[in-house]
């Protein structure tokens, strides 16, 4: 495995992850802002990866998170649907999330991190009071 997936770069792009899931996990505009430092650095890791490796390295190396990311988002809208009642046909869990994951997983990953914390009551929605008029 270690000759298609290189780890130098799978450990970059779960960094680039682990940052953007990180600073999804917060309410606050200012900091939740900073995700996106780690959703462009995602990308533009894997646009690097794909000049420096070997075509085949940087597909497969790209693919592990991706795999990832797609599993993670469709075991959220899985767990979403069960907890849904009435379940509603079209809120299904869509097997192209798995596809999509190849190449959204910058995207999908933090999101399916925090939507699937939330679902399981263990990353709950900050309260704010509302202002009197």
């Amino acid at each position: 495995m270690s000759e298609l997936v290189n780890p130098f770069w799978l450990a970059i792009l779960g960094a680039t992850a682990a940052w953007s899931a990180l600073f999804s996990l917060s309410n606050r505009p200012h900091i939740r802002g900073w995700r996106n430092l780690g959703l462009l650095a995602g990308y533009l890791a894997g646009v690097a990866m794909f000049i420096v490796l070997p075509w085949r390295e940087s597909l497969s190396t790209w693919a592990v998170p991706g795999v990832l990311g797609g599993v993670l988002y469709f075991a959220y809208e899985l767990v979403s649907y069960l907890h849904t009642t009435p379940r509603e046909p079209n809120a299904r869990p869509r097997p192209a999330a798995l596809v999509h994951g190849l190449f959204l997983w910058p995207v999908m990953l933090p999101e399916a991190v925090e939507c699937l914390l939330a679902e399981l009551g263990i990353l709950r929605a900050q309260v704010r009071p509302v202002a009197d008029p």
